[in-house]
């Protein structure tokens, strides 16, 4: 009698265990996916905070956060009356056994069926089992929200892997540029199309600019090209070989990307340029290139304006400085990385025309292949050849002056034309502030000097 007390003891935390896991599993689910979604409301409202403050639309985050958070509250809540429910039980099993150890062992006492001796026995042993009993109910009060995180995790584990090539030391030994193909190239976002059959070869120190409306595919070809995508169809050759076949930092010593958006880290204006500088590079070589690049990206233009010069320290994502010096420290980053091929995705869109012209024509002189998303007719004009793309295919390619025929491609320069102006016009206004500044000062002075 007292073994059987024993034995239904673990069937019935079983049988509890498996009612509480089947209602506990979606709660805590469910509860986890909120924690991630205010985590995630979080993070855009910081990482937002300026467009928040400039739109006024304080309250609206605040109300959004707020519905985030209760949605997790619900769910908290619902996960906390479960456990108030089942935990407790699965806790006090062990004991509740004691106590029926008892009680029976009594009777039997009473009525000659057993001895002292033996209730003694088996409550004995009822101790022993105890600890390991609430042990096994904690594990099992667990097991539902380890099995929750264990899925989490399984399903970013069971993504496959990125088959990684070769490092290919003959092609990293070539100094100079060299040159990049696009094969039958083929790309989209499941059943949305962005490329479609681009096929184009770029010579060796060739400066081409991709040209085309919004959406029309230019910095998808730009990611395919540093392979952070992989193409539906078709192949990329750099230098001859495809980059599926390259391992990805061979790859990243031959191509690299400047992107438009700027990042930068929160450390000096050095360390972010020499942070792209090729491992084993000795010091003197760092700091001879440091100064090349930073002419090449016009970081010298106003490197000594700044507080520590050099050894600045830009914030977090560069917030001490303008975007476009931001654009050009990641530019000379870029360029610290000694690319034979160097894209820019609209890398220099917050630099001025007059300045990014220079830094266009230094690239120009860079020894370098260059592949260029052109939205200013100035950067155009320097390339040596033009790719128009519309709607995911490139639908002309040849000298600037030829593709004018074309009408979508010359209303899409006549805005760019458009676009510039209003620039150069805005640029002249700053520059007869800062003259009338300038004279009012001097005036002062004057003034001052007369009185004196």
């Amino acid at each position: 009698t007292f073994a059987l007390i024993a034995a239904v003891m673990f069937p019935t935390i079983t049988f509890l265990y498996r009612i509480y896991s089947d209602r506990a599993v979606d709660a805590i689910r469910r509860s986890q996916e909120r924690i991630a979604h205010v985590s995630a409301v979080a993070h855009e409202s910081f990482d937002g905070a300026l467009v928040v403050k400039t739109l006024g639309i304080a309250d609206i985050e605040a109300d959004r956060f707020a519905g985030a958070a209760e949605e997790l509250r619900v769910q908290r809540l619902r996960l906390a009356r479960l456990r108030a429910i089942f935990e407790p039980a699965l806790a006090v099993v062990p004991s509740v056994g004691t106590i029926v150890l008892l009680l029976v062992g009594a009777a039997r006492i009473e009525s000659g069926a057993a001895t002292p001796g033996d209730l003694v026995q088996a409550a004995a042993m009822f101790s022993l089992l105890a600890m390991p009993m609430s042990i096994f109910g904690f594990f099992l009060q667990e097991l539902p929200r380890s099995l929750v995180s264990i899925r989490r995790v399984d399903a970013v584990l069971a993504e496959s892997d990125e088959v990684d090539g070769t490092e290919r030391p003959d092609l990293l030994a070539h100094r100079g540029p060299v040159g990049l193909r696009f094969d039958h190239v083929s790309f989209g976002f499941g059943d949305q199309p962005v490329l479609d059959d681009v096929d184009f070869e770029v010579a060796p120190g060739e400066t081409v600019a991709f040209v085309g409306a919004t959406g029309s595919g230019k910095s998808t070809i730009n990611d395919l090209a540093v392979r952070l995508m992989a193409p539906t169809s078709g192949r990329i050759l750099v230098g001859g070989h495809d980059i599926a076949t390259l391992e990805r930092s061979a790859l990243a010593k031959l191509v690299t990307l400047a992107f438009q958006e700027s990042f930068l880290f929160s450390e000096s204006v050095r360390d972010n340029i020499i942070a792209a500088a090729p491992p084993g590079t000795p010091p003197e070589r760092i700091a001879a290139q440091l100064e090349h690049v930073a002419h090449t990206a016009r970081v010298d233009r106003f490197i000594d304006r700044l507080p520590n010069g050099w050894d600045t320290v830009v914030g977090e994502r560069g917030v001490t400085l303008s975007g476009g010096q931001r654009q050009r420290v990641a530019l000379a980053r870029a360029l610290m990385a000694e690319p034979r091929v160097l894209l820019l995705d609209d890398a220099t869109s917050a630099v001025d025309p007059t300045i990014e012209a220079e830094i266009l024509a230094n690239l120009r002189a860079h020894d370098a292949t260059l592949m260029i998303v052109a939205h200013r007719l100035s950067t155009i004009l320097l390339a040596d050849r033009v790719l128009f793309l519309e709607d995911g295919r490139i639908v002309a390619t040849g000298r600037h002056e030829d593709l004018l025929a074309l009408p979508n491609y010359a209303a899409l320069v006549h805005a760019y034309e458009e676009i510039e102006d209003v620039d150069a016009l805005a640029e002249d206004v700053d520059a007869l502030a800062e003259d009338a500044v300038t004279e009012d000062v001097d005036g002062v002075g004057s003034d001052a000097g007369g009185v004196a």
